[in-house]
């Protein structure tokens, strides 16, 4: 087998929404016993990317939420860790 075929495990980002009073609210496809590297950045011109959390898998769906969500806007990047 491939490296690309053996236990490959494509996630989906399923919902991003802003909750009132809380921040950004991520959710995505997961696998249990995973672990998921949330990264950010301001800008997708300049910059580096900033790594937010690691967060466990919560099962099939993982929600994340950041907090820190002054700037007008940011991007995200989940990868597996």
């Amino acid at each position: 087998m491939g490296a690309y075929e053996y236990g490959a495990f494509a996630f989906t980002v399923t919902a991003i929404r802003r909750v009132p009073e809380e921040g950004i609210q991520l959710t995505w496809t997961s696998s249990p016993d995973e672990t998921y590297a949330v990264w950010s950045r301001l800008d997708m011109l300049s910059g580096l990317w900033n790594h937010e959390a690691s967060v466990s898998s919560q099962g099939d769906l993982t929600t994340w939420t950041d907090f820190a969500t002054t700037p007008a806007r940011k991007f995200y990047r989940i990868e597996g860790e």
